[in-house]
């Protein structure tokens, strides 16, 4: 698993600052993410959405996706806080059911999950729900729910996949609750 397509996350600046993890299956545009870090100040969001967006038109795709779009009102309406983006599998391919079952490991996520200790967690898609639901009782859809995890308590809030299945109506009341 040294692919420099690997993508463990993406924040502005470092993720040891973020407090919100916003969690994902896969990353879907396959960029080097090390082209993005500096060891002085972390990831450059910035110069990595601007890449993203230039090798998506590349490949004739749309600038930004709607689960990108999503996040992205996320991020602006949990500020103050710093998201982490992460996803439970950091192998970058067009759909989840293209990664082979060697990059279908959590090691990543559970590194960063135990180092950064978020105190906030927004789950979106089937698999990061049902990842927390075997070790979270009562977790749901659309509730938000405080549980314990090894490191402490934590507030998570599950929804349906952001690219089409969650309306921007929904995200905006996530973040209202």
């Amino acid at each position: 698993m040294h692919s420099p397509y690997l993508r463990p996350f993406v924040c502005e600046g470092s993720p040891l600052d973020c407090d919100v993890f916003i969690v994902g299956i896969n990353a879907t545009t396959k960029l080097d993410f090390w082209r993005f870090w500096t060891d002085d100040y972390g990831f450059h969001k910035e110069k990595w959405l601007k890449a993203y967006q230039e090798e998506r038109v590349e490949k004739g795709k749309r600038a930004i996706t709607p689960t990108r779009n999503k996040i992205g009102i996320l991020i602006k309406e949990l500020a103050p806080h710093k998201c982490l983006e992460t996803n439970l599998y950091a192998t970058a391919t067009a759909r989840a059911s293209q990664l082979e079952k060697e990059e279908q490991s959590t090691r990543i996520f559970e590194f960063l999950l135990e180092t950064i200790q978020p105190r906030i967690i927004y789950l979106y898609g089937s698999e990061p729900f049902e990842y927390f639901s075997w070790q979270i009782k009562g977790l749901k859809q659309n509730e938000i729910r405080v549980a314990e995890l090894a490191y402490g308590k934590v507030s998570l809030y599950a929804t349906r996949h952001l690219s089409y299945q969650t309306s921007y109506i929904q995200v905006s009341r996530v973040i209202a609750e």
